[in-house]
């Protein structure tokens, strides 16, 4: 199972149908008629009931698959959210050290000041 033929998949049932979605992924649509294909293939049912001129259908098997797809797709998106925020900001270590006789003394001016630059 891959990224791509859950993209597909649901781009079919948000646009109803494979032309539009296909215009929306930039996508042939025979290439996404085969991801959706490949995909019920490997899973080894029939998610969509294909008719001819007729609105896209889900089978009782693909409505409980599509729910759990649907979560997968918002937890990648979430991960590539997260990720686009680590390039912007990344996070970084900062290791301070002291001998033991002036640490009472040197680290809580030190955080106080750094404390100070990291929230500007």
């Amino acid at each position: 199972m891959t990224l791509t033929q859950i993209h597909a998949l649901l781009a079919v049932l948000e646009y109803g149908g494979f032309t539009e979605a296909s215009k929306r992924l930039y996508m042939t649509q025979s290439a996404v008629s085969q991801a959706i294909s490949a995909l019920e293939e490997e899973l080894g049912i029939d998610i969509l009931i294909r008719e001819r001129r007729k609105e896209i259908e889900l089978t009782a098997a693909g409505s409980r698959i599509v729910r759990h797809l649907r979560a997968i797709q918002r937890d990648v998106n979430a991960v590539k959210e997260i990720a686009e925020q680590e390039k912007k900001n990344p996070a970084r270590t900062l290791r301070i050290g002291c001998f033991p006789a002036p640490a009472p003394a040197f680290y809580p001016a030190s955080f106080a000041i750094l404390k100070a630059i990291i929230q500007m």
